[in-house]
C-alpha cells in the first residue's frame, strides 16, 4: 500500500485557517476533488482499498452478512441504517460508549457523490480508562465482550485514517461495497499544531502539484475547492427548505431548535453556513416567503 508524506505548513496569525476545527471542514474545504486528480489515481486508488477486502471480509463475517460458500452478501446503502439499529439493540450496554457515523442515503443537492449519516450510540464492551488506569491490556474476557459494533467501529476508523475517506464512507465500503472518494492530496488544519497539513497519499505525486496545494491553502479554506465548492454553498438554501419540510411531516411540532439541531448532525459543516438557529430559520422563511407576481408595466 502507498505510505502517505506529509508537510506540516505553519498557518500565518490571522490567517483563515487559523482557530478553525478542521473536523467542521466540508470534504470540498479537506481534500483536492477527485475530477482534479491524475489518471493514474483512480487505479491506484482501487488498488489501495483492494487491500482492505480482508477487512471488509472480517466485517461481513462478524454481521452474519456471508454465505455459507464465503460469499459476500452487500446491504442496500438505504439498509444500514435499520440493520446496525437491530444490532444495537441487540447487544448489552457495557463499556465505553462509542460512536458511529451511520450512512443513511445520498445527498440528492450535491454536485459530487456525498453521503448523508447520522450518529449511532453504541457501547465498546469494555472500559479501556480502567485498562489505563491498572496499566494493563484488555484481558482475553474483555475482548470477548467486545461486539461488532464495536469491530466496524475500530475497523471504519482505521480505514478512515489511513485512505482519507470520510467514516460514514468506510463504514458503507465495509457493508455496502461503496466506492469511497480517496483523496490524493490532503488539505487539514491540525488544531493541537496549530498548523496546515498538507497530506501527500502517493510517492508519485509531483512536487508541483504539492506547491500548487499550497498556493490554494493560502488564501484560506473556503476558496480552496474552486468552483465546486461555490456551487455546493448556492445549493444551501434549498437544502435548507427541503429539509424543514421533511422534518416537520416526520415530527409533529418541533421547535427551531430541535430541527436546527437535527439538521447539524446530519451536515456537520452547516455550522459554516448559519450561524445559529436565528439564521437558519429565516433562510427558510426566505426561501418559503411568496413572492410579488411581475405584471406587465412592472
Amino acid at each position: 500500500m502507498a505510505l502517505a508524506g506529509r508537510l506540516y505548513l505553519r498557518a500565518m496569525p490571522g490567517h483563515a485557517f487559523a482557530g478553525t476545527d478542521s473536523s467542521r471542514l466540508g470534504r470540498e474545504a479537506a481534500a483536492i476533488p477527485t475530477s482534479d486528480a491524475p489518471e493514474w489515481w483512480p487505479s491506484e486508488a482501487t488498488c489501495i482499498l483492494n487491500a482492505y477486502r480482508p477487512l471488509q471480509h472480517a466485517t461481513l463475517t462478524d454481521f452474519r452478512l456471508v454465505d455459507d460458500g464465503g460469499a459476500p452478501r452487500f446491504l442496500d446503502l438505504r439498509q444500514v441504517s435499520s440493520f446496525l439499529r437491530r444490532w444495537v439493540e441487540a447487544e448489552p450496554a457495557v463499556g465505553d460508549p462509542i460512536r458511529l457515523r451511520i450512512p443513511t442515503g445520498y445527498d440528492d443537492y450535491a454536485p459530487l457523490p456525498v453521503l448523508i449519516w447520522r450518529t449511532q450510540l453504541a457501547w465498546r464492551g469494555w472500559s479501556v480508562a480502567t485498562c489505563i488506569l491498572e496499566e494493563r491490556s484488555p484481558s482475553y474476557a474483555e475482548l470477548r465482550r467486545q461486539g461488532a459494533l464495536a469491530r466496524l467501529h475500530d475497523a471504519s476508523s482505521l480505514l478512515a485514517n489511513e485512505t482519507g475517506c470520510e467514516p460514514e464512507e468506510a463504514v458503507a465500503f465495509l457493508l455496502c461495497d461503496f466506492r469511497p472518494s480517496l483523496p490524493w492530496i490532503e488539505l487539514r488544519y491540525d488544531a493541537e499544531c496549530d498548523a496546515a497539513l498538507i497530506r501527500v497519499r502517493h510517492p508519485e505525486v509531483p512536487a508541483r502539484e504539492v506547491a500548487q496545494a499550497y498556493r490554494e491553502l493560502r488564501p484560506g479554506p473556503m476558496r480552496y475547492g474552486g468552483r465546486v465548492h461555490q456551487r455546493r454553498r448556492r445549493l444551501w438554501p434549498e437544502r435548507v427548505e427541503t429539509f424543514v419540510r421533511q422534518y416537520r411531516a416526520a415530527w409533529p411540532e418541533p421547535t427551531w431548535a430541535q430541527v436546527w439541531e437535527a439538521f447539524r448532525e446530519t451536515y456537520p459543516s452547516a455550522s459554516e453556513h448559519y450561524s445559529g438557529v436565528r439564521v437558519f430559520k429565516q433562510t427558510f422563511y426566505d426561501r418559503t416567503r411568496p413572492r410579488p407576481q411581475k405584471t406587465l408595466g412592472d
